[in-house]
């Protein structure tokens, strides 16, 4: 669940979203305001705050589909590795960059409220990613990459401290073997102790996060990876895991329910989804489906790295 907002936090972030939504600030700053907004609003948004998120979020949807935008002027060619990568779109390690800015940006909003087990994950997939996007990461996010790492660094166990007695006032016993225990084979095992359910909307927000990943890759996600992703999502009753991927869904930006992009093991929509979205006969749902997928992806489709974001080294 994202961390509490202060009031003057709170109106920091609306008012940097303003003025980037009626300033010529980038593509790539008006999406990181406009999800620091959306994080400041968590508990619940004003009429005014609620006019301007639509605001910047339909301007963020133009400017990524190039919709009513003018395009910037063209600047002067020069030679680079993303020049290189050819016609097949961005290279791998721009697609990385842009995972590691989205994973640092989890990170951040969640800090101080994630489980020692679900930090671990997200700090494990940052340095995979940061390793395949070395030559486009940028100073900051290197430092950030390295204070989240130590962060999140496993502790030593501390070592026992054990006092000796001088050898004169020991007293030592003879040794005697111990009697073996024998188990009988008919004695009932000590049933394991139950899990803690996870919190439903704990469980909508991290749904959230990998689904809005894997709409900026442009791909869907089985449902047992998805699982395996989201602590706890498994272990939900049928009618919690449904509450809470319409939860996740409801608090996203797109149009279309996020649950789209979950599959089944044989690749076609995932039962949850059919129930969220009532689909009816099975051709008419398929084709509204594969609408589903591509319009989730069409909101979060990626835009250009932003003019300071060049390769080092």
């Amino acid at each position: 669940m994202a961390a509490p907002q202060a009031p003057d936090d709170r109106q920091a972030a609306f008012d940097a979203l303003r003025a980037a939504v009626e300033g010529e600030h980038t593509t790539s700053e008006l999406r990181h305001h406009l999800t620091h907004a959306e994080a400041a609003v968590h508990g619940g948004a004003s009429a005014e705050e609620n006019a301007l998120l639509r605001r910047a979020a339909d301007l963020l949807l133009r400017r990524e589909r190039g919709v009513g935008v003018s395009a910037p002027p063209p600047g002067p060619p020069r030679r680079s590795r993303l020049a290189r990568t050819g016609r097949g779109g961005k290279s791998t390690a721009g697609r990385a960059a842009e995972a590691v800015a989205d994973l640092l940006d989890v990170l951040d909003r969640r800090r101080g409220h994630l489980g020692r087990g679900e930090q671990q994950r997200l700090v494990t997939r940052l340095q995979d990613q940061a390793r395949a996007a070395e030559p486009w990461l940028t100073r900051a996010q290197r430092r950030q990459i390295t204070a989240w790492t130590k962060r999140t660094r496993p502790a030593a166990p501390p070592v026992a401290q054990v006092s000796v007695a001088p050898a004169a006032s020991v007293e030592r016993a003879p040794a005697q073997p111990a009697a073996p225990r024998e188990r009988r084979r008919d004695a009932p095992r000590r049933p394991a102790p139950a899990a803690v359910p996870a919190s439903v909307d704990a469980v909508a927000d991290a749904a959230r996060d990998v689904l809005e990943h894997t709409a900026r890759l442009q791909a869907t996600i089985p449902w047992d990876r998805l699982c395996a992703q989201v602590k706890g999502l498994r272990e939900l009753s049928e009618t919690e895991q449904r509450r809470a991927l319409e939860s996740a869904s409801a608090r996203s930006r797109s149009t279309q329910p996020l649950t789209a992009l979950i599959t089944t093991g044989s690749g076609t929509p995932h039962p949850h989804y059919q129930h969220l979205a009532s689909a009816g006969d099975v051709p008419a749902a398929q084709k509204a489906w594969q609408k589903a997928v591509a319009d989730v992806h069409s909101t979060y489709r990626p835009s250009p790295p932003p003019p300071g974001a060049r390769p080092t080294g």
